[in-house]
């Protein structure tokens, strides 16, 4: 099952970018913001296009990451 193709899971992401004081990324990849904080730091989730993987990393809050809202 080719879950890129299908959207098996319901999780839509278009690649909107990201933003960090020294660049602006957009087109290929796509950053969300966790809740889980260390220090001055936040961790976020990336997703490249065409790639099944999720990169799970920090970063300084003054990155400007998605956020993915959910209703009860």
């Amino acid at each position: 099952c080719n879950t890129s193709t299908n959207n098996i899971t319901g999780f839509s992401a278009i690649p909107a970018g990201y933003f960090t004081p020294c660049a602006f990324f957009v087109g290929h990849e796509s950053g969300f913001w966790s809740t889980t904080e260390i220090y001055s730091s936040a961790y976020h989730r990336s997703l490249m296009s065409g790639s099944p993987c999720v990169d799970d990393m920090s970063a300084p809050k003054a990155n400007a990451y998605s956020v993915r809202c959910l209703r009860d």
